[in-house]
């Protein structure tokens, strides 16, 4: 038994290793953490959304992969500096 759970913790480690190997050749490469990243296409993704879509807020950050509704306005208010609500109403206006 002592035998697996040190192989699980060396499993773990090593997961743990190749996780931070490859948030630092991402950095490397485009100089965004893999986070980031992620943020920035799970944002553009919700743009579409909101604009090809009667989707409510709490549908869009289901979709994309937000945590709640709250999280997903509070960090796309933070990138376009306008709330979810206020952009698809502007983008209807077009």
């Amino acid at each position: 038994m002592q035998k697996n759970m040190t192989e699980i913790g060396d499993a773990r480690q090593h997961s743990i290793d190749l996780r931070s190997q490859f948030d630092r050749i991402v950095k490397a490469l485009i100089n965004l953490s893999p986070a980031y990243l992620l943020r920035i296409v799970k944002l553009k993704k919700s743009q579409s959304l909101l604009k090809t879509t009667d989707f409510t807020n709490e549908q869009i950050a289901y979709v994309v992969g937000f945590e709640n509704a709250a999280q997903f306005a509070s960090l796309f208010f933070d990138k376009y500096c306008i709330t979810p609500i206020q952009y698809r109403r502007s983008s209807q206006l077009i």
